[in-house]
C-alpha cells in the first residue's frame, strides 16, 4: 500500500463512512488492518523459506570452496609429481621369469 496516496485514503474512508455507518466503521478498519498485517507477516515468511531454500546450497558450495582455499597447492612441493623426473623407460622392460621354488 505504499503507493497509495492521502486522497484516495480520505476517499475510501468517506465511502466506508457512508456505507458502513460511523458505529461499525472502526471495527472495519481494525479487521481491514489485521487483515493487512497478515498478508504481511505471511509474504514475508514466504520470502524467509524462499531465501533459506535458494541460500542453502549456495552457503554449501562456498563452505567447500573456503575449505578447499585452506589447501593451498603451490605449498607442496611438485617435484615429487614431476612426470620429467621419472623414469619413463620401465614400461618396456621385460617381466622377470618366476622359476619355481627347488627343493
Amino acid at each position: 500500500m505504499d503507493n497509495v496516496g492521502f486522497g484516495e485514503v480520505m476517499v475510501i474512508l468517506l465511502v466506508g463512512l457512508v456505507v458502513l455507518g460511523p458505529t461499525k466503521l472502526p471495527h472495519a478498519a481494525r479487521q481491514v488492518a489485521r487483515f493487512i498485517n497478515e498478508v504481511r507477516q505471511m509474504g514475508m515468511s514466504f520470502k524467509q523459506e524462499f531465501y533459506d531454500v535458494v541460500n542453502e546450497p549456495i552457503q554449501e558450495v562456498k563452505n567447500t570452496l573456503a575449505v578447499n582455499d585452506a589447501y593451498d597447492i603451490d605449498t607442496y612441493d611438485t617435484d615429487l609429481y614431476d612426470i620429467d623426473t621419472h623414469d619413463t623407460d620401465t614400461h618396456d622392460m621385460p617381466l622377470q621369469e618366476q622359476t619355481p621354488p627347488q627343493a
